[in-house]
Order: structure tokens, then C-alpha cells, then sequence
């Protein structure tokens, strides 16, 4: 698997990573107010 690789090829996967990471802060905004 070349993540380097593949990741300069597909800037897309990136955006994937940014909504996990938001929605995940989100439900860190619910649990810790």
C-alpha cells in the first residue's frame, strides 16, 4: 500500500479524514460542553 503515493494522487481521501475529524470534535463538543 503506498499511502505517500496515493495520497499526492488523490488529494480526495483528505477530505474524508477532515469530515471523520469534525464530526468526531462535534461529538466531543455534545459529550464535554
Amino acid at each position: 500500500m503506498e499511502w505517500g503515493v496515493r495520497g499526492e494522487r488523490e488529494p480526495g481521501w483528505k477530505m474524508v479524514y477532515l469530515v471523520i475529524f469534525l464530526t468526531v470534535g462535534m461529538e466531543t463538543r455534545v459529550y464535554i460542553p
